[in-house]
């Protein structure tokens, strides 16, 4: 028997999460509350054994744990296997914020995207850290450097090109995007 979150359900996660966001899985508590809001079908525990089953597969190719392996079979998981990417049309879809909806479909906003490879990262141990630039959030993973990386494709972005996506966007740039969120 499917178990559901109601209104009152989400609502009640939604502010437990809000009341301690320092906790450890507390972004992606949020995004489930979200998403059940989006989708009645969203369950919370298939989100999170789907996210722990891409963590599972990463474990299994690097059983040394080297921070810098699992980078990159999270990466060879996500976006050349599973071709995660963003919905083009997610600024006009609700369902695109929905994170099991994303996770079904390999496609969503960039903020759910943003998400699920910052879970998938801090589950695998890495020092992982969302980052919020106009109009996109993308995720800081530092691997003895700070690699930015865009969501949406997975490739790895200079500070200088960060700086020009936030031109193109009629935006200004300010250091501070770089701080963690």
């Amino acid at each position: 028997m499917k178990q559901f979150l109601s209104n009152a359900a989400a609502y009640a996660l939604m502010s437990a999460v809000a009341v301690n966001f320092a906790a450890k899985d507390a972004v992606l508590q949020g995004a489930i509350a979200i998403s059940t809001q989006i989708n009645p079908e969203t369950i919370p525990k298939n989100v999170e054994d789907q996210i722990n089953a891409i963590v599972i597969s990463v474990k299994n190719r690097v059983p040394s744990g080297n921070k810098l392996a699992l980078l990159s079979h999270m990466h060879d998981i996500l976006y050349d296997e599973q071709a995660y990417h963003m919905n083009p049309e997610a600024p006009f879809k609700i369902e695109a914020q929905s994170i099991h909806n994303a996770l079904e479909e390999s496609s969503g906003s960039y903020s759910v995207l943003a998400v699920i490879y910052y879970e998938v990262a801090r589950r695998l141990g890495l020092d992982v850290h969302a980052i919020s630039l106009p109009f996109f959030m993308m995720v800081a993973v530092n691997v003895g450097g700070t690699l930015y990386v865009d969501v949406d494709t997975g490739r790895h972005m200079s500070i200088p090109e960060l700086k020009e996506a936030v031109r193109l966007s009629d935006a200004k740039w300010d250091d501070r995007m770089l701080t963690p969120i």
